[in-house]
């Protein structure tokens, strides 16, 4: 083994560190015998009941078998994806304290190098006693007649889940350490933990919705479809993709989960490349953002705009979803782009500069800079981000297969989308503030400031009985100010919602100007610092 480690180092530095540290013989007998007991105890679990009916003998073996292989396979996910996330950010999380994260920082290896070891040799341990498990498993899955290719196929989906998971942990890992004290660990893993609860707890979800895509992350979802003999029927058997039957194909299921993971860990890691050798850049630059959200909307779309029931599941229905999941990935997406104070200051002083020297020249170059520019308030990006995202909401209205809304409802729906921009700017404004302050935990500023706008004024319309679906009630015109204003905007006159959304753009404006008002101070105040230190 100590051989092999060495040709390992040879070829991943960062991997051989870590395998060298874990790899101790105390600590892999601990693996060895920790998964050879569990396999013991899962295949004694139902032994009792071979030795009590001896007339069904083959049909209890069967049964024993097919239990004993679906256990197998859930332990596995659990203790992957669960155990070495954990195990992962609480590894980067000390190195961070301790300081030796900035060695491997300065080390001349890649950042794929670096983090591949680290996503091989942190959980390496966990790694072992699942290995160590995989002939059993193999064997149960004979036993119960499962064909070798679907028992193939799961293996695949867990790697594919590891590798998506883990890369996840350690974007999480790395990102702003600041704000959770040192509890990254158990929120990573706890997360993960909650995800994989729900996908075993049976919820429901309307497949001709964009919710089919938190099924086709699942990797629980997907061992129930390959094994939906021997467990309760997936919902994924249904599945389309811009009208086409992926779920009735097992391959064609299988690619497109796969894909999604593709999709997913690509854009993971292009934030730890950013982030990893500069830890105050942002996760990812504004062109990378346009191209995220438009692949985020279009994976949503082909599930929005596929379905063959489109009395029971309107148009209207499908929007309220996609306007869901599009809030809840703007949320994620603030955190990608709003730069954090310091950079807004130093692109600030930069354009403070500029202007002294040449204000025709600095005009010029601000719409671009705004745009594309690394540390420039990001507040016109998100703009465009919601614009493209809009665009996607649209289709679905015009689409003549699946619409069965009457014209008046399409203008409310477009109306609606409207109201979607302008609460979201509003909402990416006030984060964009809180990230200006000097308080070194503007992130859990942000955050609160954030979540405060959008979910304290339900909480006060619903503590006031205001119905958002009475039109006679003239406080329901207030729901059109909160996220839920889907609730009420089809009871809602085209004037009120073109009224609300010209209150909603003069809020918007005023945040801005707040916000430029507060750049430019700070430019001035860093700029004249660094003159005064230049003369002294």
């Amino acid at each position: 083994m100590l051989n092999l480690i060495d040709k390992i180092g040879n070829w991943n530095p960062q991997l051989f560190r870590e395998l060298k540290g874990r790899l101790k013989p105390g600590s892999v007998a601990i693996a060895l015998i920790t998964s050879l007991g569990f396999q013991f105890i899962i295949f004694l679990c139902k032994y009792e009941e071979l030795s009590d009916e001896n007339n069904q003998i083959d049909v209890l073996l069967w049964e024993h078998w097919k239990w004993i292989y679906l256990s197998l396979s859930i332990i596995f996910i659990f203790t992957l994806l669960v155990a070495s996330t954990y195990l992962i950010v609480n590894d980067l999380s000390q190195e961070e304290r301790q300081g030796t994260l900035n060695f491997i920082r300065l080390s001349p290896q890649s950042e794929i190098s670096i983090f591949t070891g680290k996503m091989l040799g942190v959980p390496v341990l966990i790694h072992l006693i699942v290995l160590a498990a995989i002939p059993f498993h193999i064997f149960a899955g004979i036993k119960a007649n499962i064909s070798l290719d679907y028992i193939l196929f799961f293996y695949l989906i867990l790697v594919a889940s590891c590798i998506l998971c883990y890369s996840l942990a350690l974007l999480f890992a790395i990102f702003d350490n600041s704000a959770f004290n040192g509890r990254k660990a158990f929120l990573g893993s706890g997360c993960i933990l909650f995800l994989l609860i729900l996908s075993m707890s049976g919820v429901h979800f309307d497949l001709e919705y964009s919710n089919a895509w938190f099924k086709i992350l699942s990797p629980i979802e997907m061992t129930n479809y390959l094994f939906l003999n021997f467990s309760y029927n997936s919902e994924l058997i249904n599945l389309q993709f811009f009208n086409l039957p992926l779920g009735k194909n097992v391959v064609s299921l299988l690619a497109f989960y796969l894909i999604n993971y593709g999709l997913l860990t690509y854009w993971i890691w292009q934030g730890l490349k950013r982030c990893f050798r500069n830890p105050s850049a942002t996760m990812l630059n504004k062109q990378q953002s346009y191209f995220l959200v438009a692949n985020f909307n279009f994976i949503h779309l082909g599930f929005v705009i596929s379905t063959n029931d489109t009395i029971h599941n309107p148009v209207w229905g499908r929007l309220i979803y996609l306007y869901i999941w599009n809030i809840c990935f703007f949320m994620a997406l603030f955190a990608m782009i709003l730069p954090h104070r310091q950079a807004i200051v130093d692109w600030a002083t930069f354009r403070y500069k500029k202007v002294s020297n040449s204000k025709v020249s600095s005009q010029k170059s601000l719409l671009p800079d705004l745009i594309f520019g690394e540390k420039s308030p990001a507040t016109l990006a998100i703009a465009i981000n919601l614009i493209i995202a809009a665009s996607f909401f649209v289709i679905p209205i015009f689409n003549k297969d699946i619409n069965t809304v009457k014209n008046g409802d399409q203008i409310v729906a477009l109306l609606g989308i409207l109201l979607f921009v302008s609460l979201t700017m509003i909402y990416a404004t006030i984060a964009q503030i809180m990230l200006m302050l000097k308080n070194s935990k503007r992130t859990l500023w942000a955050v609160g400031a954030t979540s405060a706008s959008i979910i304290l004024p339900v909480i006060i319309l619903m503590i006031l009985d205001i119905s958002a679906s009475n039109t006679g009630d003239v406080g329901s015109i207030f729901w059109l100010f909160t996220i839920s204003f889907w609730h009420g905007i089809k009871n809602a006159s085209y004037a009120t919602v073109l009224s609300v959304f010209l209150c909603e753009l003069t809020i918007v404006g005023l945040l801005n100007w707040y916000l430029v008002k507060q750049v430019t101070l700070a430019g001035e105040s860093a700029t004249k610092a660094l003159f005064a230190n230049s003369k002294s």
